[in-house]
């Protein structure tokens, strides 16, 4: 699994918290297709996460055990 930029990180998790992707364009100071951009990425390096609900999933129980993300 490769692991995310510092960029697709900061996506992934503000993202996590349930923000479309306008909020999150907005809160990041990136336009809505970067925000698209970094959110395909980071699906094709997360194994088995193709969605948003997968993701905030995910996010969710690497927050609950930090050491064994590998997020």
């Amino acid at each position: 699994m490769e692991r995310l930029t510092p960029q697709e990180l900061q996506v992934a998790l503000v993202v996590g918290r349930g923000l479309t992707n306008h909020e999150v364009a907005e809160r990041l100071f990136l336009s809505v297709k970067t925000v698209e951009f970094h959110l395909s990425n980071i699906y094709r390096k997360l194994d088995g996460v193709h969605r948003r609900a997968q993701l905030v999933r995910l996010l969710a129980r690497a927050a609950e055990a930090p050491e064994v993300s590998g997020v």
